[in-house]
């Protein structure tokens, strides 16, 4: 179970470098009218499925677990 963490809100640092083209080439996350929701966070981790994003950030278009803000 050691695999198994609770994460606190701001916890994690964002990779830098990450754009939002590479948060959107995941298929969980999307683009609506120029807005970026983001359901999985690359930049928070080395998996290429990303981490899940807390739902009620998704839509704010930033990770709540690193903090990492959508660019526009």
């Amino acid at each position: 179970m050691s695999e198994f963490r609770d994460y606190d809100a701001g916890e994690l640092e964002a990779r830098p470098g990450v754009t939002r083209e590479d948060q959107l080439a995941l298929l969980a996350n999307w683009e609506s009218k120029g807005r970026l929701f983001l359901q999985r966070c690359v930049a928070c981790t080395d998996s290429p499925r990303g981490r899940e994003n807390y739902m009620p950030a998704v839509s704010s278009g930033t990770c709540a677990w690193c903090g990492w803000p959508e660019v526009a």
